[in-house]
């Protein structure tokens, strides 16, 4: 394994998490992969909610088994999840002190690394293997998602599951609409995003979404 995808995984199992996590229903008819920052947190609570267990990807008879999998545009997704990463490493204030001190320095360790955890890691990555083996029901990221989710498996969509946290989180949003307008109006700092990101854009662009 790559040692870089190889402290990533390390760095999963030392917040408690796993390659390969997700639920599972009791009629192991279903497998829902969770993928970091594709509405994944509400999502596993949903499925909690809804009596799913918790289960691992390795233990999941493909054969009798669909796959449930989340993919997000990449740049959406790397502008939630470098906020994610600055606000985990550096403190939930971080965002407004991250705009004030900006520079051209920041901005070219920003963008040479691109990917600092599994909140920024491809999102392939997370199910490389399982495309080759499983049938897979693949859902496109957008405000109607977990709706659509809800119908398609009877889940229990209560209040508590909807909208969006992001949103209320002020110092968060500060940090995520900076980057945006840095993205938007520099198109190699939009490329630079891009390029890391080229399979996840091939998958989006081929795979069928229901």
């Amino acid at each position: 394994m790559n040692s870089f995808y190889q402290e990533f995984e390390d760095n999963l199992k030392n917040r408690g998490l796993h390659y390969g996590g997700g639920r599972v229903d009791h009629n192991n008819q279903y497998f829902y992969l969770n993928i970091p920052k594709n509405v994944s947190n509400l999502l596993d609570r949903l499925f909690a909610h809804s009596g799913w267990d918790v289960a691992n990807l390795r233990d999941i008879n493909s054969t009798q088994t669909r796959c449930i999998i989340v993919l997000r545009d990449p740049v959406e997704r790397w502008l939630t999840g470098i906020t994610q990463y600055a606000m985990s490493t550096l403190g939930t204030f971080v965002g407004n002190e991250f705009v004030k001190n900006y520079n051209p320095v920041v901005e070219k360790l920003l963008f040479d690394q691109v990917v600092f955890d599994d909140h920024t890691m491809p999102q392939y990555y997370f199910f490389d293997c399982v495309k080759y083996h499983y049938n897979i029901d693949y859902f496109y990221h957008d405000s109607t998602v977990v709706q659509r989710m809800a119908n398609r498996y009877n889940l229990q969509l209560d209040q508590e599951f909807k909208g969006n946290t992001t949103q209320t989180n002020t110092t968060k949003k500060t940090m995520m609409d900076f980057l945006r307008s840095q993205v938007n109006q520099n198109k190699n700092l939009l490329e630079a995003i891009k390029s890391k990101y080229r399979e996840d854009y091939r998958l989006i662009n081929t795979v069928q979404f229901q």
